[in-house]
């Protein structure tokens, strides 16, 4: 049996993977939410879902998949049995948060936020500071799926220079300018105008970019972060924006999720 618990398939989804269910003799079940798969989990072999919480209901359960790039959740004490298999989706969605990186990115530098708002106000206010990609120092501090595609689309924007950083230092791609690890990241942060996380989680990557990061950067820099909310300092982060040390930054991700109301 193969449980898919997912409300972001279409129609047109479940027919391909009914007949790949079928062709490889197993039954399917498509769920849109976790309460209406729980009960129904007893003969399931093999999981597609977001939900860590299903595991445990599933007595047979041989092989997890998530539709999720990061699999840290799955890795915590506890939470998946020794003999299931974990699979995640890493390289899925380079081209949709690669897009993201780029809006927010453009939004921030061009002030669309602001003239947003004075729109809205129907007032007639020009000449924001607006900046450009062309000729920015780029640092994407993570250079796998996500990391790459991005550089891949602000290549064709002529920044100055697009910087990876990464574990082992080389270079994964012709993209890049140049690699760099961790150990020299505060060093070229001072002359970074725009930094890209996409970092996944876990011990090595808790506040890659600390306090003293934060501080490295000049005021004009701008801050993305798509990988996982632990990889920022986000008090050292708030501090810095509220204090103008740094210019704006563009969050997918946070510390604490979902984000509190009074935030």
């Amino acid at each position: 049996m193969i449980t898919i618990v997912a409300d972001f398939l279409k129609e047109s989804h479940r027919p391909i993977l009914r007949d790949i269910a079928e062709k490889n003799h197993r039954r399917i079940e498509f769920y849109d939410t976790p309460e209406e798969a729980r009960t129904h989990l007893q003969e399931t072999e093999i999981l597609f879902a977001k939900d860590t919480g299903l595991i445990k209901d599933a007595p047979r359960l041989k092989w997890n998949c998530t539709p999720n790039a990061g699999a840290d959740e799955y890795c915590r004490p506890g939470v998946l049995p020794d003999h299931v298999l974990l699979t995640n989706s890493s390289g899925a969605y380079g081209v949709t948060i690669s897009e993201h990186i780029i809006m927010v990115i453009l939004e921030l530098l061009r002030c669309r936020k602001e003239y947003a708002q004075i729109i809205s106000e129907k007032r007639w206010i020009r000449y924001l500071p607006v900046r450009s990609i062309h000729g920015s120092r780029i640092a994407i501090i993570g250079t796998g799926d996500l990391g790459t595609e991005a550089a891949r689309r602000l290549k064709a924007f002529s920044p100055a220079v697009i910087t990876g950083v990464n574990r082992r230092g080389r270079r994964p791609d012709e993209v890049y300018d140049r690699i760099i690890q961790k150990d020299k990241l505060n060093l070229i942060l001072k002359d970074t105008d725009i930094v890209v996380m996409c970092l996944p989680g876990g011990e090595a990557t808790y506040h890659y970019l600390d306090e003293k990061a934060i501080a490295c950067l000049p005021r004009h820099a701008i801050v993305i972060n798509v990988g996982r909310g632990s990889n920022i300092d986000q008090k050292a982060l708030i501090a810095a924006l509220n204090e103008g040390r740094i210019a704006g930054a563009a969050l997918d991700v946070f510390e604490e999720e979902p984000i509190p109301g009074n935030d």
